[in-house]
């Protein structure tokens, strides 16, 4: 079973694509390639799910059977692949039904559910469940919820693999609530964060002022 990363960017959070490429190099578990789409934007418009196509065709085009969805502004442990893989014999789409976000500005935290689907940045998927999904490219938002919309009909699996959502750097367009997410737990300490990310995320986070 081949399986690839994919991290659709519009180099605009150069800082944190830099952490994501290193959280990656981490994983205990070896990846056939990492597919970092960061080429300039043609607009001001939300061009996510464009990225994400061309990603899941060039894996497509060689023949990897996984695309595990990797954000740059995201944290994912050292054995988040590891997790994720465990299931994929059995399955056709893996992915959280629960969100762990972060503003590391704020240092607030919170934990949203969302029965039977997945975030996108805590989503992997098989890469022929896909060949029939229909990718609407008119800068439409939330490409997690039509992706799952689609995984109804497949094999779906739910597990936690510790990722944490991560608000408030500042860098780059987001969609939905995006780096204004207000968040209802307080972390000032960071107690919270050090007890979901590794040393060199936290060394990282901690750069981000209180404000």
């Amino acid at each position: 079973m081949s399986h690839i990363l994919l991290t659709p960017d519009r180099g605009d959070r150069d800082i944190m694509l830099g952490h994501c490429v290193d959280q990656c190099v981490r994983f205990v578990t070896s990846y056939e390639s990492h597919y970092i789409i960061n080429y300039p934007p043609k607009n001001k418009s939300f061009d996510l799910t464009e990225r994400v196509k061309i990603g899941y065709e060039r894996a497509k085009s060689v023949g990897i059977d996984w695309v595990v969805m990797i954000e740059s502004d995201d944290y994912y442990p050292s054995d988040y692949l590891h997790k994720v893989l465990q299931k994929s014999d059995t399955s056709d789409f893996i992915g959280c039904e629960f969100t762990y976000y972060y503003n590391i500005k704020e240092r607030t935290w919170e934990r949203i559910n969302h029965p039977n689907r997945s975030s996108l940045f805590t989503t992997a998927f098989r890469v022929s469940a896909m060949a029939e999904f229909k990718w609407h490219l008119a800068n439409k938002l939330f490409l997690d919820i039509d992706i799952w919309k689609h995984a109804q009909k497949y094999r779906r699996t739910f597990i936690d693999a510790g990722a944490v959502g991560i608000k408030g750097h500042g860098f780059g367009l987001t969609g939905g609530k995006g780096h204004v997410m207000k968040l209802n737990n307080e972390d000032y300490d960071l107690s919270w964060l050090s007890s979901k990310v590794d040393k060199e995320s936290l060394e990282f986070y901690n750069k981000f002022k209180l404000i």
